[in-house]
């Protein structure tokens, strides 16, 4: 009995000097890497041109939605990576979604849409929202439901979470008029996502109430034209409802709650000012007033216009 204590005293009293030692300084990992830093490759004129972009705005661009791609092993000899990508599938809206998109099959594309991105869209941005990183890429699809049915949106704009995805464009070749549209679409989506976040009662309240207070006790949203005008004298603008540029809104349906709010938030940066929408509504008093709604939030939010 006395040979066993004296074993296990000893046996503790080795571990508690081993515990003593003096332990290795703790390595850094990677696990607090900001993988949207852009890195230069010199030898590639894209990935230059996007490291040139990054210095200039501090605004990452990609072409893929892998971003790293880090190693956690082998087996077998075989090494085996894990991957960093875009978290691109978010719904500004709340509704059940489904994002589709093809990523570039040529990356030069990415050359054209640097200028456009660097002196048509972020200058109107001007520090009011912020951008995590853009996510360029040949085609995107949305389906959604809304309302009573399901919505499918073709190459415009989506928000994920850390980044945006924007259908490349050879904006070079574009019309100034096509590449104010371009560029509306990008900020409408962008101020969607913050006006869905934080102002979604106001909305309602000052906003979509415009519309639905005009057919008191009946449903104005997702309606055909005949049932909010049985006579058929009066258009979609006489409830406030407006084109998305350059969607054409259906000439015999109302839109949904959001397209409705879309089409005013890419009007809000289509035109220059309020005088040119308003001479292009001037008869539709319900449209003015829509209109004034959407861009006191965007001044309230932080964007500048030059009225």
């Amino acid at each position: 009995m006395y040979k066993l204590n004296y074993y296990i005293l000893t046996m503790l009293l080795l571990l508690l000097l081993a515990g003593c030692k003096k332990e290795a300084a703790l390595q850094p990992g990677n696990q607090d890497e900001n993988y949207l830093v852009v890195k230069d490759n010199p030898s590639d004129p894209v990935d230059h041109a996007i490291y040139q972009f990054y210095q200039a705005t501090e605004l990452p661009v990609f072409y893929n939605d892998t971003i790293a791609r880090l190693p956690v092993g082998n087996s077998a000899g075989v090494a085996r990576y894990t991957y960093i990508r875009l978290a691109t599938a978010y719904s500004p809206s709340g509704t059940d979604t489904k994002l589709f998109f093809k990523r570039l099959t040529k990356k030069e594309k990415v050359l054209a849409m640097l200028p456009f991105l660097k002196d048509k869209v972020l200058p109107r941005i001007n520090g009011a929202l912020p951008i995590h990183s853009i996510l360029l890429v040949d085609s995107i699809r949305l389906r959604g439901t809304s309302g009573s049915g399901t919505t499918t949106t073709v190459n415009k704009p989506y928000v994920g979470f850390n980044t945006i995805i924007i259908k490349a464009v050879r904006a070079d070749t574009m019309s100034v008029l096509s590449q104010k549209s371009n560029a509306a679409s990008v900020l409408a989506m962008l101020m969607l996502k913050k006006l869905h976040v934080e102002y979604s009662t106001r909305l309602n309240a000052d906003f979509h109430s415009i519309s639905v207070n005009s057919v008191p006790g009946m449903s104005v949203y997702v309606q055909p034209l005949s049932a909010l005008s049985p006579d058929e004298s009066l258009t979609l603008e006489d409830f406030g409802f407006i084109k998305r540029n350059p969607t054409n809104l259906s000439a015999v349906w109302t839109p949904y709650q959001q397209d409705d709010l879309i089409a005013y938030l890419e009007a809000l940066f289509f035109y220059d000012t309020t005088a040119q929408f308003e001479a292009v509504y001037t008869a539709y008093p319900l449209v003015l007033q829509k209109f004034k709604v959407v861009k006191g939030l965007a001044k309230e939010i932080g964007f500048r216009f030059a009225d």
